[in-house]
């Protein structure tokens, strides 16, 4: 693959270099870059530098606060005056969202993440 490089920074990726304006060049990219890394002219490297570890937390953490957005929105299931004919699939609804981050232990997992259906 050929990536495309402005002001030391990977912008895009193509299979087949094309015309671009001089301030920009062409490079052999190696399987992994992805847009956004640093180029030195021979390496390229993360711009990020959190570990490891603090990007899986990072990660978790915007889960999380996605999966309580969805709690949240559900709160009204859990009233006293509120019969609800599925109240069951509310409840499994709702375990299954605080169960979400269970098990998780790389970012890929994270990403890999397929919510539960609300019930109807």
């Amino acid at each position: 693959m050929r990536g495309l490089v402005h002001n030391n920074v990977l912008i895009q990726i193509e299979e087949k270099e094309f015309p671009v304006h001089p301030d920009l060049i062409w490079v052999d990219v190696p399987d992994g870059v992805p847009v956004g890394w640093n180029y030195d002219g021979t390496n390229f490297t993360d711009p990020d530098t959190r570990t490891d570890q603090e990007k899986f937390n990072d990660s978790l953490d915007r889960l999380r606060a996605k999966r309580n957005i969805r709690l949240n929105a559900s709160d009204w299931t859990q009233a006293k005056d509120v019969n609800l004919s599925n109240a069951d699939k509310w409840a499994t609804y709702r375990q299954s969202l605080r169960d979400i981050t269970k098990g998780l232990t790389t970012i890929a997992d994270i990403e890999a993440v397929t919510w539960p259906n609300k019930p109807e």
